[in-house]
């Protein structure tokens, strides 16, 4: 855990050093993502690097768990065009026994593509690919592919996100 954490500081360190280096007279805003609820059609500003980290936990009713430190590395090559690099730094799985497996997570590349209606509003487009890169038993254990439509419009003081996102898991173990 204690290499997890100092990944994790050193991989943040490096980036605050980039994204200050690269700092110009006025700093765009950030563009928050929700992907546990939705994810907005609307990209981070061209060429800066946006990184979120967070914590979830899901318990099942058996007493099992799923700890992790997902992140999310968004980058803007255009107002309508991007990619996002995602993942679990650190997956600990407790089952409902008391046993545990931990370790890295799987990694997704997402490619995003946004189709302006006007200032208030927009469609998106993400094609993805999730890499089972997490060892046996933290992952999907193969390739996904997923591809998400997105809807996104400012109405007044709310704002309203859409999306529909169909996942392809891959190859399914006979049984």
């Amino acid at each position: 855990m204690i290499d997890v954490i100092r990944r994790g500081c050193t991989v943040a360190a490096l980036l605050i050093v980039f994204t200050h280096s690269a700092a110009a007279a006025e700093e765009p805003a950030a563009t928050p993502y929700r992907p546990s609820v939705s994810t907005p059609a609307t990209l981070s500003a061209p060429g800066w690097l946006e990184v979120e980290f967070g914590v979830q936990r899901v318990e099942g009713g058996d007493g099992a768990r799923r700890d992790s430190l997902p992140y999310t590395l968004k980058l803007a090559f255009t107002p309508d065009w991007g990619v996002r690099v995602g993942g679990d730094l650190h997956v600990t799985n407790t089952d409902s026994d008391g046993a545990r497996l931990s370790g890295v997570g799987d990694t997704a590349l997402i490619l995003k593509r946004r189709f302006a209606v006007n200032e208030d509003a927009a469609f998106g487009v993400e094609a993805g690919v999730i890499s089972a890169t997490a060892k046996s038993g933290l992952g999907i254990g193969h390739t996904a592919w997923s591809l998400n439509g997105i809807y996104s419009a400012d109405l007044g003081s709310y704002h309203l996100d859409i999306n529909v996102a169909p996942v392809r898991l891959g190859e399914v173990d006979a049984g």
